[in-house]
């Protein structure tokens, strides 16, 4: 899979990278757990 984004954050000596991938599936946001009142 190939990154959409490629990057890093420093702090201070300390340097960790980050790729960033685009979604394969869309997962929709279920508030099923509220209770309707």
């Amino acid at each position: 899979m190939r990154s959409m984004w490629k990057g890093a954050i420093s702090f201070g000596l300390v340097r960790i990278p980050i790729k960033l991938y685009t979604a394969t599936e869309d997962h929709a946001i279920h508030f099923r757990q509220l209770h309707k009142e």
